[in-house]
Order: structure tokens, then sequence, then C-alpha cells
């Protein structure tokens, strides 16, 4: 998952610079996509995310698009503040189950 995590962290950090959402939802579909061929075992398997070592939540694509949807609503920041943390921390954990 080494490769994944710097690809996804790699794609926050141009998320935060440009706020293009669609690129980053598009480039998050396109490496779950391949982590479900790599994984044909795993029945109904998805991409989620922690974004710092004590994050307790599994967050999703979904979980990701739905926060980012709206700038003015509180999910919004709070997103906004995890992918500042994975830049500052370096702490990103990406699963796959």
């Amino acid at each position: 998952m080494e490769k994944y995590k710097v690809l996804i962290t790699a794609l926050i950090i141009s998320f935060l610079e440009n706020r293009d959402k669609d690129s980053l939802i598009t480039a998050l579909e396109e490496i779950e996509s391949e982590l479900i061929e790599e994984n044909p075992d795993v029945e109904n398997g998805g991409l989620w995310l922690r974004f710092t070592k004590d994050d307790p939540m599994a967050t999703t694509i979904v979980n990701i698009q739905n926060d980012l949807l709206f700038p003015h609503m509180p999910n919004h920041r709070f997103r906004i503040k995890s992918f500042e943390l994975v830049k500052e921390l370096n702490q990103l954990e990406v699963n796959f189950s």
C-alpha cells in the first residue's frame, strides 16, 4: 500500500494547491479500480483512508466527495483540515477492504 500512500498524498497536496475536486475524485476512483483488480478475492472491497495515526474514521471516496461539495459547510472545512494534516504530518493510511 506504500505506493498508494505516496500517490494519494501527492493527490491531496495537489488538491490543496488547485482545489480541483473533480480531478481528485477521478484519480481516487482510478486507484480504487486498480485495487479491486489487484484484490479479486475481496468481495465488495473499497478504498478507505485515515488521515493521521489517531484518526478513528474510515473515510471513503464518497465521504470525501460529499464533504467537498459545499465550501461553506463545516464538513468541507473539516476535510480541508484533514488534508492539511496529511501534508504536515505525512501519516496517511491507505486501506482496501
